[in-house]
């Protein structure tokens, strides 16, 4: 059985790795919607990269998710 605190460590981990990948799938799509309001691109965000930001949401999600559920189960125990 994982410790606490090991368990903890672990979840905060991939919280930080889960919103890096969001923040490197939001870059592009934002540079391209901030050139479009600056009005010196009409190239919207690919398919491909609107994919990879759902992809990296879903897991930044169910990462947050597992926090709150740790959260809630051990609150108050020491």
């Amino acid at each position: 059985m994982v410790k606490t605190e090991e368990k903890w460590r672990q979840l905060s981990a991939e919280a930080t790795a889960a919103r890096k990948v969001l923040d490197e799938a939001l870059a592009p799509i934002l540079k391209k919607l901030a050139a479009i309001a600056a009005g010196t691109s009409r190239d919207a965000p690919l398919p491909e990269e609107d994919a990879q930001l759902r992809a990296a949401m879903d897991v930044w999600k169910d990462v947050n998710t597992q926090i709150e559920e740790f959260i809630a189960e051990n609150i108050g125990r020491r």
